[in-house]
């Protein structure tokens, strides 16, 4: 990691944090894609791999340090990537409390958090189930709601996918990495995550030949709550999530579903409104 440079979460050293004319933002002494969609959203379009102060990147996911190493599968095992290439290609692997900038996400606090700046740069923040709604144009339901909206004409949106199409997420400059997933099941668990080891199929995969064999289930982190599982104290988010399968969703599926606060999933920016 010595390559990527850490700094303080409110830190934009002059030069070091804005936009610039040729589509990119610099953050932390990283370069980031961005992109304007057509709803006028403009993201990244890199995972980001920042690095809060006072904290340090893991290559452990049963350590429970809140940041972890990014992985390809080899030998149907995860393969830790720790070369800042790879790190800045694939990001890091966050939780909540990470993201936000606290030291616990918990029953008191979580529906705090939704568009919050974290650990984004100044002028950006974590973006919200509405944000990536208007991505994949698909999710499930919000705490209260009786049917879950669906966006038809959402960016990525695809009717024969039944959501957001990666065909048509790449054509648009989205730049997906199929950068994985931290699994920690419950709070009574936490010491033992893991990297989650399923691998897209050949025959779940007609966009980028390069997928086949990675992660099949990589998460985008939303800031919007949904609730405390009753069952298994998780503390549940918003997230975009992947799905590879074969026949109508060979093209790769964006929806969003709920994501455990504890899990390790990719970062991804969206720049306020004005």
């Amino acid at each position: 990691m010595a390559a990527i440079a850490v700094f303080a979460l409110a830190a934009c050293q002059k030069g070091d944090c804005g936009c610039e004319d040729d589509g990119t933002l610099k953050y932390g002494g990283v370069t980031y894609r961005i992109k304007t969609f057509s709803n006028g959203a403009t993201w990244m379009v890199d995972n980001l791999c920042y690095v809060p102060e006072g904290k340090t990147v893991s290559s452990n996911p049963a350590d429970s340090s809140g940041l972890w190493y990014p992985y390809v599968i080899e030998n149907a095992a995860a393969k830790v990537l720790t070369d800042a290439a790879s790190v800045q290609k694939y990001g890091l692997l966050y939780d909540y409390a990470t993201i936000f900038g606290v030291e616990e996400v918990t029953e008191a606090n979580f529906k705090t958090f939704e568009g919050v700046q974290g650990i984004c740069p100044a002028g950006w923040h974590i973006p919200t189930r509405a944000d990536y709604l208007a991505l994949c144009g698909i999710t499930t339901k919000a705490d209260g709601e009786t049917t879950a909206p669906v966006v038809e004409t959402a960016e990525f949106y695809d009717s024969v996918n039944q959501g957001g199409s990666l065909k048509i997420a790449q054509e648009k400059g989205f730049n997906f990495v199929p950068a994985g997933y931290v699994s920690v099941t419950t709070p009574a668990n936490k010491k033992k995550g893991s990297y989650l080891v399923a691998a897209i199929k050949d025959t779940a995969n007609e966009v980028d030949a390069t997928w086949t064999g990675a992660p099949s289930m990589t998460y985008y982190m939303a800031s919007t709550p949904y609730k405390v599982n009753s069952t298994s104290g998780n503390i549940q988010f918003f997230g975009m999530m992947t799905t590879f399968t074969a026949a109508t969703k060979s093209y790769g599926k964006l929806s969003l579903a709920y994501s455990n606060y504890l899990s390790g999933m990719s970062l991804r920016c969206v720049k306020n409104a004005n």
